[in-house]
This record gives C-alpha cells, structure tokens and sequence, in this order.
C-alpha cells in the first residue's frame, strides 16, 4: 500500500470501483479532505503494470478497503494493524473472513451485510415524486435531522458539532444531499446520499420516528435519494443488514455481493 498522489490517482480511482458502495465512500473523503489531515489518509495498492488492487481509506475511527481479492491476507492485515487509528474495518465479506485470523483472539468481532445496487427495474416508482416531495425539504434542517437520528436510528452516537461539520461539508461540495421527511416543525424521517465516486452515489441509512413508521416515508426518502443520484449521472448503491434487504429490494435494489465489517473490542491494538 501507498499513499494516494497524483502519480497515482487513476489506479485509485480504477480500485475504489472494485467494490461500489465502499469505494465511493473512499474517493468521496479523498476528494473532501485530502490526504495531508491527521483524521484523514488514503492509499492504493498497485499490481505489477501499475493497474489498482485494492484502495483504502481511514475517516477518524473507521477504515474502509475496496477490492482487496487479490492481496495477500497477511500483508493486509499487517498494514491495517501498523496504521492502527481505527475501531472499524469495513471490507469486502471475503476478505474480511481471511483477515480475521490475523486479529488475535478477543481482539475483534465479524459483522456482516449485504451490498445493493440500483436494477432500474421499479423505475416507474420515482414517478410519484412529484405527488408527495412537498412533505420532504431538501439540504436543510440539519439539527432537526440529528435529533432525530440520536433518537431513532441504533448506535447514532456522532457528536453534534463533528456530524453537523461533516454533512454540512458534503452538501456544499455536491458530495451529500438530505431529505428530510417534516410534520409541521418536527423531522420525523431521514435518508440522505453521502458520497459520489465518478460512476456510484452511495444512499445512506434511513430513520424515520417511531410514530410515523409503516407510512411509506422512509421508503419515499429513498427514491428521493435515488433519483437525485441518477440526476448526478452515477448509479445508487448502499450497504445494508441483511434484514432490511427486503425493504430495498421492493424499492427497486438487487444484492451486489456481501461487506464485512471487523469492530475491534475496547483494549484491542491500544484502543
């Protein structure tokens, strides 16, 4: 692995497509921050005629690898484990599974779910848009937004002032976009885009209120997203558990693969 530069950008970019929804998360925080922040950092791995194997990123506490099928698993882990800074590794099932081993025991737990991409099938769905986006607004009430992510959406633990900074960053520079479900003053459902590669947006989780779920507002938001990536000229794909694959799939996704996810337990590498 190396360092991401301008020497070597266009291998980076072909790694970051090996696997879409990880790899857009890569080069969207590479074309956000750089690669000169302390929080921030992205590298490439090239094969012998210079092509791109695996491109990996690290944003604060998480480390993100797209590709990776055709590294070595030692080497692998021996660099995730020598950049340490990191609680989560997200990666291709795959490789996740052979990377496991190197983690001593007790060290790390395995998560898994389901990559998903835009069929294009269900299209005819994004024509009820028009009808009923006036419940949705558009890049705005970001408080609204976080208050209603602590409350309802499991393991939202982002500090106000660190995720307010982080979305408000994307949107600005057309890597994010927010829809944002409202009942008079109050958010009461989320989805959002938070990253573009040069061919795939990523859709993000979606929250909606406890009271206000079984309505269709989350299914609404997503669609909102979708089309406003197929506006951007890229594909929508996401990660998600396995048990909201269904509810995707009724959107119009279909499975593109499995990502693991190694979560290092407290103590683990001096965390």
């Amino acid at each position: 692995m190396e360092l991401v530069t301008e020497k070597n950008r266009r291998a980076f970019v072909q790694a970051c497509e090996l696997t879409p929804a990880i790899g857009a998360e890569i080069f969207a925080q590479d074309a956000l921050f750089g690669n000169d922040q302390a929080f921030c950092n992205s590298w490439v791995l090239r094969g012998k005629a210079g092509e791109g194997l695996a491109a990996a990123g690290r944003l604060r506490s998480t480390l993100r690898i797209a590709g990776g099928q055709q590294a070595d698993p030692e080497q692998l882990a021996l660099f995730c484990r020598w950049i340490g800074g990191w609680e989560c590794l997200q990666l291709p099932l795959k490789t996740a599974e052979k990377l496991l081993p190197y983690f001593p025991i007790g060290q790390a737990e395995l998560q898994y779910g389901c990559f998903m991409i835009w069929s294009g099938e269900n299209r005819a769905l994004l024509k009820g848009i028009p009808q009923w986006k006036g419940q949705f607004v558009e890049n705005q009430g970001l408080t609204a937004c976080y208050h209603l992510l602590s409350r309802h959406y499991p393991g939202f633990e982002a500090p106000y002032d660190l995720w307010l900074c982080d979305i408000s960053h994307r949107i600005r520079h057309g890597q994010g976009y927010l829809a944002l479900g409202m009942e008079g003053q109050e958010a009461v459902s989320a989805a959002g885009v938070f990253a573009l590669s040069e061919r795939y947006g990523v859709v993000g989780p979606v929250a909606t209120s406890r009271q206000y779920q079984g309505q269709g507002l989350g299914s609404k938001g997503v669609l909102i997203c979708v089309r406003w990536v197929l506006e951007q000229e890229r594909i929508p794909v996401l990660c998600c558990q396995n048990s909201a694959a269904g509810f995707y799939r009724r959107l119009g996704f279909v499975q593109q693969g499995q990502w693991g996810a190694i979560r290092l337990l407290p103590g683990a590498l001096g965390t």
